[in-house]
């Protein structure tokens, strides 16, 4: 016996009413498209292969936004495109960095635009507005790093030894100084070297290193360079024997600078002025301090030879009788007649002093013997 069912209202009433009706290419009841069961959290047919529910905005299974199929370029063009678009991307366009602005190259103008007062007290500089000579440092970075001669690199370096000692940065002028004289050496550049003598020299003065400041200004005063370099040596070392009570040696100084100094330079008559007047001050109140060095001194040229020929006959006694009698003796003291008594080491007949007791005309190894007029 066969028994013929139709069931299909069944299914229109469990699917309800409009649902379409179950074929071999749909799914059957109650699963989704991969047999497993619909729930609350489960995407309901027609979900894309992510499993995210269906929407508006979202794909068909299968198929594009715009009911296209589905084609491999495309979906790559999409995901390139919405790259692009991320920041920091796969084809985000690195921010183009701004150029750097570029620095003036220096000139003589900006050189001479350092501009300092000297003070009448301590004759040193005082700059009024630090700020432009920072600058002026900042933009000899560019320069230095350029530069390979060395006889423009130490002419830099000299120029920014005396920014950093305006400032007041001794240690940073020293290094400086020090450097351009290297470099100054290397090219056997004589004017260069001057140049970088007297500014470390200055910086050493500053620092309270006078013997060593001393010795460099004697070497660039005795140098074969132009007067008019010459004459700002003096000065300097002029100031550095100022803050040494050497009153009348730093007169000579200011004195050879006034000399090889040109003739229409004012500032240099202005400043040798200032130097002046507080030399006669200071003498007013501590004297004029020790005699002049000479060059020689300073350096210490034929000080060995200089030593050993004042140690020997400086004090010798003439030869005979009575020659190391003790005071209260015969004879003691006696004064030989004839010329040349009292004649100096190594001279004959030379300064002859008078017969006669009461001449001041003791050798010793300090002071000569002063000639009778």
């Amino acid at each position: 016996m066969v028994i013929d069912l139709d069931v299909s209202d069944l299914f229109r009433s469990v699917t309800g009413p409009g649902a379409p009706p179950v074929g071999d290419n749909q799914p059957r009841l109650g699963t989704t498209g991969r047999g497993a069961p619909v729930g609350d959290d489960q995407p309901q047919f027609g979900a894309t292969g992510r499993g995210a529910p269906v929407g508006d905005d979202q794909p068909q299974f299968g198929a594009t936004g715009n009911g296209t199929p589905v084609d491999a370029a495309s979906v790559r063009a999409t995901i390139d495109e919405r790259m692009t678009a991320r920041p920091g991307g796969r084809d985000a366009v690195a921010p183009v960095a701004e150029p750097e602005k570029e620095r003036p190259a220096l000139s003589a103008a900006d050189l001479e635009a350092i501009r300092w007062r000297l003070d009448g007290g301590t004759l040193r500089e005082v700059v009024q507005n630090r700020d432009a000579l920072r600058d002026l440092g900042e933009r000899l970075d560019g320069p230095l790093a350029d530069e390979v001669d060395n006889v423009a690199k130490a002419g830099l370096l000299s120029v920014r030894a005396e920014v950093y000692r305006l400032l007041g940065e001794l240690g940073m002028a020293a290094a400086a100084s020090r450097l351009a004289l290297a470099h100054a050496e290397s090219a056997r550049d004589l004017q260069s070297e001057v140049i970088a003598q007297a500014e470390l020299a200055h910086i050493l003065r500053l620092r309270g290193d006078f013997k060593e400041a001393d010795r460099l200004f004697a070497k660039a005063t005795g140098a074969a360079v132009p007067e008019t370099l010459r004459s700002v040596v003096h000065e300097n070392a002029g100031r550095s024997c100022f803050d040494q009570g050497r009153h009348m040696e730093a007169l000579d100084h200011f004195a050879r600078a006034v000399r090889l100094g040109r003739t229409e330079d004012t500032e240099l008559a202005a400043r040798v002025g200032v130097c002046l007047e507080a030399v006669y001050i200071h003498v007013l109140r501590d004297g004029w301090g020790p005699y002049p060095r000479t060059r020689e001194d300073i350096l210490g040229v034929g000080k060995t030879a200089e030593q050993a020929s004042a140690g020997s006959g400086a004090h010798e006694a003439p030869a005979g009788s009575g020659t190391h009698e003790m005071p209260g003796e015969s004879g003691a003291h006696e004064a030989p007649a004839g010329p040349g008594a009292h004649e100096m080491p190594g001279e004959s007949g030379a300064h002859e002093a008078p017969a006669g007791p009461g001449a001041l005309d003791e050798v010793t190894a300090e002071q000569p013997v002063i000639p009778p007029r």
